[in-house]
């Protein structure tokens, strides 16, 4: 287990299951957990998987929906 992993798995374990949302990471189909945003609010966010350590771009809605990308490079 890396160490982002084992750090990622600890703070899940310390947040109430009612303040998360799940999706699946777009480069390795992982299921990982962030946090849900207040009502009336939608957060986005640059983040890294803690199972693959890709790097993905996630929006976040306080209906508990998450939409994951993979950022484009330029060429």
């Amino acid at each position: 287990m890396t160490e982002l992993l084992a750090t990622y798995n600890a703070w899940i374990a310390r947040v109430p299951a009612t303040k998360l949302s799940t999706f699946d990471c777009p480069c390795c189909a992982e299921s990982v957990q962030t946090l849900r945003p207040p009502k009336g609010q939608t957060w986005d966010s640059l983040t890294i998987c803690p199972h693959c350590e890709s790097m993905c771009f996630k929006v976040a809605h306080d209906d508990g929906r998450v939409d994951a990308y993979v950022p484009e490079t330029a060429s």
